[in-house]
């Protein structure tokens, strides 16, 4: 959390152009009483100034400054400007990275375990080319001044942002599984310049204008700096004044669509949602949906919003709408009834890029394969005959010397991603240790009721956005966890016994810089102990979660908790390197109910908190996911606000 606001960038604009304005006009006023030469000093002077102030808030500022004083050698150089050289910078630490892979091979097979060393190698490379992506997208976003304008493309580009700080981490914390430290050491000095350069950015588009806000513009750049930390010293994430809270998000009309929509779209949206009203509650358990026995080809382009083929211009807006009547591009059936056998099969048949709706009907069956909807793979709608009926089930494991990350037997990378009405199971048991059943880090993806079963680490949000609805998660052992902006609703968390002596942690949130734009937010959920675990419930520890990483970030809101929960409600992380986790994690529960819901007795950590209703509204939907309309696209209901 880091106690900063999240908000609009358009101020940064602004305000700190106002402040070079301001500069200039003195310099021109005094230009007769400088001698030749002292004109260049003093506009210099100014831009390093404007660094300054920039960098003055920012996570690492002595790097912020160095990356961005050759700006100031551009006398005209904007705010702007200063933002894009910084992810350009980024991008370019990046890709030195990516080649820093390459030379790591002849260590890893010299390591102790080489081929968990080599596997660590290609999640690199896989997660870097992310991350490039990432920032490729951000370029070209920040390229037009006009981005600043559209909250949803402010929130984009902090979520781009957060991402390629959680890749180039995940990558040296691949090297620790491996038993590696001698390559984790040189991963870790490879990305450094990059995650620090990429949080800086995060940090000036977060808090920078909130740090001015109520300042008078026509101050000088030395006085701006110092009344920007003045200012900017303990804002507090749960003392935002209630008139800043339309600044944090998208702005949203009387039905709850993002005004930046068109007329039409809007309009199109709220018919859409008023048709799935009906199933706003319910649960169900399984049963299939239609579409089953068409054959339709080429692809379904709906008529919503056009959706973003990557993560460029389009990535902002919604995938294109879900509509009654779109045909099956592939259907996959075990016993030879649809046109292929296996997901990956028909996977093989998307062109790349659509424009529209890539639809895959999988029918009843148990499907023992490793499925990667890859970041080629966009906008793919996959459906099934049920979550209990049509399951992905695989049983890879750390135990099994397979790296955390390429444990699960479904991936999701692809920008647009809804899934509806099908299980993933990895089936390794609590002696399997970590053993996912899905890793999504993909944007805009969406889950409807799916099943979600396993022991340690079922669910990995590893990075971009996704919202769960109508879902069914199980576990042990921080069986939530990622770092991706992932809201779950109107869902049921069961813990499981697990392993003898061994305790349950239901998430493990892995923040990793104070102004990053994810945590795991649960809406509207029960969390209850599984029939396996009910028994000795009362014995056996569960807590509603510990930091994985230092800003850990993790919401409970409106959810029934089971007399399973821990008083205490939280345990800290034991590893010598995340000891002093809790000490900036940030804990949030409103409005929840049940036995275990009593935070009389939670731990005494700084930033556990009991929220008030307005603060809480900053993890609803409308705020933490900027409106989320790529879920109404989707059809699928959702809670905007909390009640």
């Amino acid at each position: 959390m880091g106690g900063k606001v999240v908000v609009s960038v358009i101020s940064i604009i602004l305000v700190v152009g106002v402040v070079i304005g301001v500069v200039a006009v003195v310099h021109r006023d005094k230009g007769d009483s400088h001698k030749e030469g002292g004109k260049d000093d003093e506009n210099l002077s100014s831009s390093m100034k404007t660094v300054n102030a920039l960098c003055g808030p920012t996570t690492y500022k002595d790097s912020c400054i160095k990356s961005l004083g050759s700006v100031a050698q551009n006398q005209s150089a904007t705010p702007h400007d200063y933002v894009k050289a910084g992810v350009k910078l980024a991008l370019e630490e990046i890709a030195r990275a990516t080649n820093l892979t390459d030379t790591l091979v002849p260590k890893a097979n010299a390591t102790k375990k080489p081929e968990m060393a080599n596997m660590a190698i290609e999640s690199c490379k896989n997660l870097f080319d992310l991350a490039i992506d990432r920032l490729d997208g951000a370029l070209d976003q920040v390229h037009d001044p006009n981005i600043y304008k559209d909250k949803g493309l402010v929130w984009s580009l902090r979520l781009w942002l957060t991402d390629v700080v959680t890749f180039s981490t995940s990558c040296a914390d691949e090297f620790e599984e491996a038993e590696a430290p001698d390559l984790q050491k040189i991963m870790q000095d490879g990305v450094v310049n990059a995650t620090e350069v990429t949080i800086s950015m995060l940090d000036i588009v977060t808090n920078f204008n909130e740090a001015l806000s109520g300042l008078d513009l026509s101050i000088n750049a030395t006085n701006l700096v110092q009344q920007a930390k003045t200012t900017g010293e303990g804002l507090d994430v749960n003392n935002i004044p209630t008139n800043n809270r339309h600044l944090l998000g998208m702005a949203i009309d009387g039905e709850g669509n993002p005004t930046w929509l068109s007329s039409s779209d809007r309009r199109l949206l709220s018919d859409g949602n008023k048709g799935s009203k009906k199933t706003k509650n319910n649960k169900s358990k399984g049963s299939g949906k239609g579409g089953k026995k068409s054959k339709g080809k080429g692809i379904n382009k709906g008529k919503g919003v056009a959706a973003g083929a990557g993560i460029g211009a389009g990535a902002a807006a919604a995938a294109t709408a879900i509509v009654p009547g779109m045909k099956p591009n592939a259907i996959v059936a075990q016993d030879g009834s649809g046109q292929f056998k296996t997901i990956v099969d028909a996977l093989k048949t998307h062109p790349g890029k659509v424009q529209g709706r890539f639809v895959i009907y999988v029918k009843a069956g148990i499907y023992k394969e490793d499925v990667l909807i890859g970041k080629q793979h966009n906008n793919v709608f996959m459906y099934g005959d049920g979550p209990t009926k049509t399951v992905v089930m695989g049983d890879k494991s750390f135990a099994k010397g397979v790296q955390t990350s390429k444990t699960a037997p479904f991936q999701v990378e692809g920008f647009g991603f809804f899934c509806k009405d099908m299980g993933f199971q990895n089936t390794a048991g609590p002696q399997g240790h970590q053993a996912v059943a899905l890793r999504v880090n993909g944007l805009q993806a969406v889950f409807q009721n799916c099943f979600f079963d396993g022991y340690q680490d079922t669910l990995y949000v590893q990075g971009g956005s996704q919202f769960f609805r109508d879902c069914q998660i199980s576990g042990t052992v921080d069986f939530i966890f990622g770092n991706g902006a992932s809201l779950i609703q109107n869902s049921k968390i069961i813990a499981r016994r697990g392993n003898p002596g061994q305790q349950n942690l239901v998430t493990a949130q892995g923040g990793i810089a104070a102004n990053e734009a994810t945590g795991i937010v649960i809406q509207g959920c029960e969390i209850v102990a599984g029939t396996d675990l009910f028994p000795e419930r009362l014995k056996v520890a569960t807590y509603l979660g510990r930091p994985w990483k230092p800003y850990a970030k993790t919401v409970f809101m409106e959810t029934v908790m089971g007399d399973l929960i821990q008083p205490a409600g939280y345990f800290s992380w034991q590893s010598p390197e995340g000891k002093n986790n809790h000490l900036t994690a940030f804990y949030g529960e409103y409005a929840n109910r049940g036995p275990g819901s009593n935070t009389a007795m939670r731990v005494k950590w700084p930033q556990v908190k009991v929220l008030d209703k307005t603060t809480a509204q900053r993890y609803s939907a409308a705020t933490f996911l900027a409106g989320a309309p790529w879920v109404k696209v989707a059809g699928v209901p959702i809670s905007l606000n909390i009640a």
